[in-house]
């Protein structure tokens, strides 16, 4: 028998347990403990086994404001959000409930194709400046523009803060010494202060709707 299928049928069980008939409630509660002593798995596990992944590569070297995005979307969809390296380039991964990775990663990516734009349309408007000052104006207005539609997507995912408890749980089983680091934004001159509330501003007028396909499904668009 696969693990999966190991951990549903615990699921029955448990679900089972909380019947209003005694009886049946203490049958399935003995019938979870053994299985849980057979494969040696305990509750922690059965959390951990709710907690589902989405992944999006971030190329070799991601950004600040393509992690700072990444844990924008997480924040917002009730998910957390780690950084996995390789050889090949880094990824993104969520965790979360659900489809809410799912819905995360499409946020996610439809945002970061439009603060690519934005930050485009901004360069291109410093046509007196050096290419290493467009960079780092291009940087602080990416940024910056992370900060500016953070409000705006909370209130389109709407987050809920009920799926920690398994979240957490598939951290202690599969990522319990995962090391944590603060994100180091760039210093924002004064020079560089119309970059910061350019995108800012930007990111403040990014609209977001739902929209519903052919086959009935939800389909996230983000709109600029």
């Amino acid at each position: 028998m696969s693990d999966e299928r190991i951990l549903e049928k615990i699921k029955k069980c448990l679900a089972m347990a909380s019947s209003p008939n005694s009886n049946e409630a203490e049958v399935a509660w003995r019938q979870a403990r053994k299985l849980m002593e057979t494969y040696h798995l305990d509750m922690r596990d059965i959390e951990a086994s709710e907690a589902n992944i989405a992944k999006r590569a971030a190329g070799k070297r991601p950004p600040v404001w393509m992690l700072s995005l990444a844990q924008a979307c997480a924040k917002a969809f009730s998910c957390r959000v780690i950084t996995e390296s390789s050889i090949s380039g880094s990824k993104v991964v969520f965790i979360g409930i659900g489809n809410s990775p799912l819905f995360c990663e499409y946020a996610f990516i439809a945002l970061q194709n439009q603060l690519v734009i934005a930050r485009k349309n901004y360069v291109g408007t410093l046509s007196r400046c050096k290419l290493a000052t467009k960079r780092r104006r291009g940087e602080i207005f990416a940024e910056n523009w992370v900060d500016g539609v953070l409000a705006n997507v909370m209130r389109f995912a709407q987050a809920d803060d009920t799926p920690e408890k398994a979240i957490k749980a598939y951290f202690d089983k599969n990522l319990p010494a995962i090391p944590t680091r603060e994100l180091e934004a760039k210093k924002v001159l004064k020079r560089d202060s119309s970059a910061a509330n350019a995108g800012y501003v930007a990111g403040q007028n990014t609209k977001l709707h739902k929209a519903v396909n052919q086959d009935n499904r939800v389909r996230l668009n983000f709109l600029h």
